[in-house]
């Protein structure tokens, strides 16, 4: 089923609309793996991604009737997910902002490994989820925003109730974190 053809969307929306449960099902499965996907770069682990992705779905559903074909369905799609997961994690009573300062301590990284960020980049995506699902959930979090949804450190404080600074820092320890944990992948891979 190709969903990005817009009478094809349009088809299955008013079949999902009308309780149509194998067009709900097709729905569900074409965007199963993008919102698994998306999911689990916010969860601590699969479970907590389904429970997201499952939340978000029916979340998905019960707006349907608001999307208007203005963008894509698949960004539609996208943003009410993670939306989802950002709701999910500020509803956490576990979620707290110093848990970076726990993690990372309170000194500025430096890069001891010389390791560049287009090397990072370059290394295979499922290895990237992998080092940003070691982060804490904050650091984790922050990256995702600003790297996979282009948020802004200003929209990232705004969406998490924290300042600019703490976004830029965040980051900036999490990027260090990553290129740590890259690194000693490497190390263990050679």
């Amino acid at each position: 089923m190709d969903l990005s053809n817009q009478e094809t969307a349009q088809k299955v929306i008013k079949q999902c609309l009308d309780g149509d449960r194998e067009a709900q099902q097709a729905f569900y499965k074409h965007f199963y793996s993008l919102a698994l996907g998306i999911c689990m770069r916010y969860a601590s682990d699969v479970n907590e991604a389904k429970d997201m992705m499952h939340d978000g779905f029916i979340k998905v559903f019960v707006n349907m009737s608001g999307f208007k074909f203005k963008g894509s369905l698949e960004g539609w799609v996208k943003r009410i997910l993670v939306n989802n997961a950002l709701d999910t994690i500020r509803n956490n009573k576990r979620f707290i902002a110093t848990e970076i300062e726990e993690v990372f301590g309170q000194e500025e990284p430096n890069d001891p490994f010389g390791i560049s960020d287009e090397e990072i980049i370059q290394a295979d995506a499922r290895l990237i989820v992998e080092l940003i699902q070691q982060l804490p959930r904050m650091a984790r979090v922050v990256v995702n925003l600003i790297v996979f949804e282009g948020y802004s450190h200003q929209q990232v404080a705004d969406e998490l109730g924290i300042s600019v600074s703490s976004s830029k820092s965040t980051y900036s320890r999490a990027r260090q974190k990553i290129r740590t944990l890259f690194y000693e992948n490497r190390m263990n891979n050679e």
